[in-house]
């Protein structure tokens, strides 16, 4: 009797518990009759076994990963659950759009260094352009129409037009279509466009995008992949804190396509917080050689200091990866400990010339006192790739103690490379010894055209001046027809430092003498100079141009300028 009464109950009891599990809509497996002292999970969080710093879990199997705050995270949310907890199965897919499918307004996703859908920051317009940039840019509008054409184009204009308008703006550094490029972004169906005005915003380092931004970054996986690419380079040259959580996310996701994208916008945007979670990266075996190579580099560009003690075993390992040592050796230098000083010094000693280089790198990092013997030596290494980053050294430590060491090098350097990048850096150490230089190379006769042109523009560009022998030189060239190139060389770089206000007034006499050439490229190079300087001595010159009877691009040009109708 008893017997019946106990099977009757957990019949009873079996039927209530079927009932519910039916109208609750879930799969109830095996484990749902847990005991209560089962672990809970803290989120219903994917099951990835990428997430920072966890280990990888073997193929195929039903593992728990440990993320790095401590939480237990389970490669199949709906096992191993307490009961009573509200698990929707789409949660277990452990798929990055179901992790982007959770609300985004909660505190724990806005905040989540581990990984998570970003919170969209609210919209907002471009910022107010930059008022000198505008100037800028103005001095180079050709014709009174030139503003409303290029609003036209952006307005009514196919593809191509429009994306080598937005290209030719950024490289122009022109903020006067902000307004007009931020409303077509939001309208255009072309990813083309999109990449190139996300490209132009970049380069502005202005965040009105940032929320499209992030919107993208939370489920990157279904759209182009370039325009991803760009949204990242986006992200990080605004360095935009709203998408930490979802570039984090997509670090650890199992699908690896924007791995790297992810660790370099980290190496633009993260803190404390993030060097710490990607320390634990160091510990994976499962990283590509390509995948450690940028890990060191970001772990470097965010100085997570206390990674330093495994990226210097890394530089000593010498059955590590050369690539990877070159990296972790440029991190070091960039976390600008003095212990780093010694390994990066011996490093510089090592056989391979691409540890020599990347030692060059981290110790660049240093005040010169400290190294300025090294970036020395450097100079004579016999690679010249090596010669060439101690160049680029000297540059950014100003280490004017090279100066003679740079002359030499631009006179005898075996290659053209180290030859081009001396000028420069010897103008912008401005020691007597490598001014004088540099101006008796415009001089002397025996010194070759394509040298004169580099030595001029390393003289106008670090000086902020336009010295008479570089005037002279241009006065000697222009009426003759065999030096053309060098012509052409000297009027694109007046054209070019035009554009500064105190250099403008001395290309006057120039601009005249490149007008009444009978070159037609001499004469167009003289048109886009005025256009900037409006020399009052070249006004009738310029007038008579627009006025010619033959019809020629010379002639239209001046026509713009002077903002006449066809």
């Amino acid at each position: 009797m008893l017997n019946k009464r106990i099977i009757a109950a957990v019949s009873a009891l079996l039927s209530v518990w079927f009932a519910f599990s039916q109208d609750s809509g879930s799969a109830v497996s095996d484990s749902a009759l847990a005991p209560d002292n089962a672990p809970p999970s803290n989120s219903a969080t994917s099951g990835n076994a990428a997430s920072a710093g966890a280990e990888p879990a073997d193929q195929g199997a039903d593992q728990n990963s440990v993320s790095p705050a401590g939480s237990e995270t389970s490669g199949d949310v709906s096992s191993g659950m307490p009961s009573g907890s509200a698990v929707s199965e789409s949660t277990s897919s452990g798929s990055a759009a179901d992790s982007a499918a959770l609300s985004t307004d909660t505190p724990e996703s806005e905040n989540s260094v581990s990984g998570g859908p970003s919170k969209i920051p609210a919209k907002k317009r471009p910022r107010k352009p930059d008022g000198e940039k505008v100037k800028i840019a103005q001095q180079k509008d050709v014709g009174k129409d030139a503003v409303n054409d290029k609003k036209d184009t952006i307005k009514y204009g196919i593809e191509t037009d429009i994306v080598k308008l937005v290209e030719e703006l950024s490289s122009n550094d022109d903020p006067r279509f902000t307004d007009d490029l931020y409303d077509l972004f939001y309208t255009t169906k072309s990813d083309r466009i999109r990449i190139a005005i996300l490209d132009y915003f970049a380069g502005l380092e202005d965040p009105c995008l940032e929320d499209y931004a992030v919107d993208i970054l939370n489920d990157p996986y279904d759209e182009n992949s370039d325009l991803v690419s760009s949204v990242f380079k986006y992200a990080a040259a605004v360095k935009s804190k709203a998408a930490i959580p979802a570039v984090m996310a997509v670090l650890e996701n199992d699908n690896e396509t924007y791995f790297n994208n992810a660790l370099t916008t980290i190496g633009a945007i993260g803190g404390n917080e993030e060097a710490a979670v990607l320390a634990q990266y160091l510990e994976r075996e499962d990283l590509s050689v390509a995948q450690r190579q940028t890990l060191m580099k970001v772990l470097g560009s965010i100085r997570a200091v206390e990674t330093w003690q495994t990226l210097a075993d890394i530089v000593e390992n010498e059955d590590e990866n050369v690539f990877v040592r070159c990296y972790a050796a440029e991190s070091i230098g960039a976390m600008q400990k003095e212990e780093s000083l010694p390994i990066l010094k011996e490093l510089f000693e090592d056989r391979d010339p691409n540890l020599r280089i990347y030692a060059l790198k981290g110790l660049s990092n240093y005040k010169k006192d400290k190294v300025k013997d090294v970036f020395l030596e450097a100079l004579r290494d016999p690679y010249y790739k090596v010669r060439l980053e101690a160049i680029a050294g000297i540059e950014k430590l100003d280490i004017t103690e090279a100066s003679p060491s740079l002359i030499y090098r631009a006179k005898n350097d075996p290659e053209a490379a180290v030859k081009k990048a001396s000028y420069p850096v010897i103008a912008k150490l401005e020691t007597s010894e490598g001014n004088k230089f540099l101006t008796e190379l415009l001089t002397d006769k025996k010194t070759g055209d394509g040298t004169k042109a580099l030595a001029s523009d390393a003289l106008m560009k670090h000086k902020k001046s336009v010295a008479n022998e570089i005037l002279d030189l241009a006065k000697s060239v222009i009426k003759d027809n065999t030096r053309k190139q060098l012509r052409y060389s000297l009027g694109k770089q007046f054209v070019k430092y035009a554009a500064e206000e105190n250099l403008r007034p001395q290309f006057a006499e120039i601009c005249k003498l490149y007008l009444e050439s009978d070159d037609v490229l001499t004469r167009g190079i003289g048109l886009d100079l005025y256009a900037i300087g409006r020399y009052s001595g070249s006004d009738e010159i310029v007038r008579t141009i627009a006025e010619s009877e033959k019809k020629s691009a010379v002639k239209t040009k001046a026509r713009k300028i002077l903002n006449l109708d066809d």
